[in-house]
């Protein structure tokens, strides 16, 4: 949500909500998701057929699933991000992530709610 602008400078803060859109231009948006209490298995993917998407770890710990680009999701690649590392999902790859309770993540995308670029599907096991 911005919080300031001052002088051709706009300042955001996160609200501490699952995934939250801070800011976009354009097409462009930066987000932040903080984790959830609750453990939750994750049973579906999604990938953008028009962009690539971009994490960053802040603080605690995110679990990044990537399933390659074919028409589903093929086999499960898991990745534990590194705090102020850069993680460059391509774009048409499946994904999903899984983010700390006390976890905070910076994500940039090109806006990926435009209809018709993202796809999403159901996996065969919870991971």
């Amino acid at each position: 949500m911005k919080t300031k602008e001052i002088n051709g400078l706009d300042i955001y803060e996160y609200e501490g909500t699952r995934f939250n859109m801070l800011m976009q231009y354009g097409t462009w948006g930066v987000a932040m998701s903080g984790g959830s209490p609750e453990y939750k298995p994750i049973s579906r993917m999604t990938r953008h057929m028009m962009t690539d998407e971009v994490f960053v770890l802040l603080k605690g710990s995110c679990t990044l699933y990537t399933a390659g680009q074919d028409e589903k999701p093929g086999p499960m690649d898991i990745t534990e991000l590194e705090p102020y590392k850069i993680y460059n999902v391509t774009k048409a790859t499946w994904h999903n992530r899984r983010v700390s309770a006390d976890g905070l993540i910076l994500v940039v995308e090109n806006n990926p709610s435009v209809e018709g670029i993202t796809e999403a599907a159901d996996l065969d096991q919870e991971y």
